[in-house]
């Protein structure tokens, strides 16, 4: 079976606007067992595709913006100086307290729970900021790209890996929980919002089901 009917097989199980809302944010047991578990499987080709197409220093200061399970940290361990995740999930917040413990104790993680409509750092803070499959739940997404942006140093790249509309339409996700993008929708919206150049990616991910959707701004 493939990731993406695999997905669609367990979001069948139980109300789609329950599931939405736990895609959202995860919380309380089903958000830190069940939901963690399906984007665990469902997102790590996505991570990997993103984390591929970023050539940094080891002296970079990374963030993952919506971290949920943690995926990108482990393999960006070894490619920089410090890694950040921000969640607004305290659960996930918990989990990754537990899950990594060593990277944390050793100063290489910081883990934040806070908004991406408000981020808990100062002006051109980070090289790199990664965010996946969060992007139809940012409450403003204009504003909320210009707060990114604010943090990102100059020539810092902000990668954001997604489904496309076509894409999450086959699984009817609640209209006023997700809004939902194209490629085309994403870069637009980095543009507007001040990015100085985008560029759209994709990758066939025929062992996975599903094709990786990514969009790179530079500051």
């Amino acid at each position: 079976m493939s990731f993406e009917k695999f997905l669609r097989f367990c979001l069948h199980l139980i109300p789609s606007r329950y599931s939405s809302e736990q895609s959202r944010k995860p919380t309380g047991w089903f958000g830190r067992n069940i939901i963690t578990y399906i984007l665990s499987r469902s997102n790590y080709s996505l991570i990997d595709f993103m984390q591929s197409l970023y050539k940094g220093q080891k002296s970079d200061v990374i963030a993952d913006i919506g971290f949920g399970p943690g995926i990108l940290f482990p393999m960006l361990e070894n490619k920089a100086a410090k890694l950040v995740g921000i969640d607004f999930s305290e659960d996930m917040i918990l989990l990754a307290q537990k899950k990594y413990k060593k990277l944390i104790r050793d100063g290489r993680l910081e883990l934040k729970n806070a908004s991406i409509a408000s981020l808990p750092y100062p002006n051109e803070y980070f090289d790199a900021i990664f965010s996946a499959n969060t992007i139809y739940f940012w409450p403003d997404p204009e504003q909320n790209a210009r707060e990114v942006l604010r943090v990102l140093k100059p020539g810092g790249k902000f990668i954001v890996g997604f489904a496309t509309k076509e894409q999450l339409e086959k699984v009817n996700p609640e209209p006023d929980i997700f809004k939902l993008y194209s490629s085309a929708d994403v870069e637009t919206l980095l543009k507007k919002a001040g990015f100085s150049e985008t560029q759209s990616f994709s990758k066939k991910e025929p062992q996975v089901g599903k094709d990786s959707y990514c969009v790179v701004g530079r500051k």
